[in-house]
């Protein structure tokens, strides 16, 4: 089920800062490959150099995003970067759904290994890196994701 999102009510709650940001970055091309994914929306935004994958969505009845950025979003999770794909995602007319999902997470089955063609492309990706460059990228994201190094630490220590 898609819902309707109030896009004058949603830019009206923003903090002044968080939208005068987004703006920028709408203004400056920095939201490239704007794609629906689990539900929501997801694109690459380029911030002072800088690349970000933030996704916009809906979660548990709550427009939500979720980015790699080091900015604290608050409890919604809409820094700039979310919101300048959100609102990218609303003047491109995506359709989301009433419970997404970030990034497509559903997409692949950690229990059986069953995914789907872009679960399958990005395992294919892994496996042709050497050892070192898959070391280097892992890193690389835990110390962008805080979420994502807590599960690295989790697994190493199982």
């Amino acid at each position: 089920m898609a819902v309707i999102i109030d896009v004058p009510a949603f830019r009206e709650s923003l903090p002044a800062a968080v939208a005068a940001a987004a703006e920028r970055l709408l203004t400056e091309d920095a939201v490239a490959g704007l794609e629906e994914v689990g539900g929501g929306a997801r694109a690459v935004v380029t911030d002072g150099g800088d690349r970000f994958e933030p996704w916009v969505g809906v979660i548990d009845r709550v427009f939500t995003g979720d980015c790699d950025c080091p900015a604290d979003p608050g409890a919604d999770g809409l820094c700039a970067h979310a919101v300048a794909v959100a609102l990218a995602a609303f003047d491109d007319g995506v359709k989301f759904a009433a419970a997404g999902v970030p990034h497509g997470d559903e997409e692949y089955d950690d229990e059986t290994g069953e995914d789907d063609g872009a679960a399958a492309e990005i395992r294919r990706a892994a496996e042709g890196l050497d050892p070192r460059e898959l070391t280097e990228l892992v890193i690389g994201q835990a110390l962008r994701d805080p979420g994502f190094a807590a599960r690295l630490l989790e697994l190493r220590d199982a």
